[in-house]
């Protein structure tokens, strides 16, 4: 009983879930669509706290991940003729539903709850559906690149939430103290057999 009471409690800590919130409108199961949100928004905050794991994002997957598309930023900024948006729309589409769906892969191969794998192919569509349609259609206007840098954002929280529990990019718990909880009072224990100086 122990044991399966454990489970269930390491479970509702991790879909973070309480009281009755949990349970559907009548009362009468799980609500699967509260515990979904649940785990998305402590998927989302949770490594917030964690510097290293910002580290990790802004240099190794924003700066060096999107290397391809700084370069071409930083070319229509030396660039003195009026700047052409289709190599930076290049850069972008080839962009997000790489970094997407390589994110999205994780949540399928690993062991997640059934949710997160279903969005995991959800997020691999909205990724691939419009990186292909932009790329036969080739128009690279304005409109085409807002929706790709729309893409993009949702593509950086993919890798995101995959990797909230990574333990390789969050910073470690700092070590436990040990000893009484209130600590005015005396530790247990003598002196005795001790040559106190």
């Amino acid at each position: 009983m122990l044991i399966r009471w454990r489970t269930a409690k390491s479970i509702a800590s991790y879909l973070k879930v309480d009281g009755m919130k949990n349970m559907g409108n009548n009362g009468d199961g799980p609500d699967h669509w509260y515990q979904f949100r649940e785990a998305l928004k402590s998927r989302t905050s949770d490594p917030s706290h964690h510097p290293s794991y910002w580290g990790y994002f802004l240099v190794g997957v924003l700066l060096l991940g999107g290397l391809g598309i700084w370069v071409e930023i930083l070319r229509i900024i030396l660039s003195k003729n009026t700047p052409d948006l289709t190599s930076l729309c290049v850069a972008i589409n080839v962009f997000y539903p790489s970094l997407g769906c390589a994110s999205a892969l994780q949540f399928v191969w690993g062991e997640y709850p059934k949710m997160l794998r279903a969005l995991a192919i959800v997020m691999c569509g909205l990724f691939v559906v419009p990186c292909v349609l932009i790329a036969i259609f080739g128009h690279y206007t304005g409109w085409v690149l807002f929706w790709e840098i729309i893409l993009s954002l949702i593509s950086l929280w993919s890798w995101w939430i995959t990797n909230a529990d990574n333990r390789n990019l969050l910073d470690p718990d700092p070590p436990t103290a040990y000893g009484p909880s209130n600590a005015t009072e005396a530790l247990g224990g003598t002196l005795q057999g001790f040559k106190v100086i």
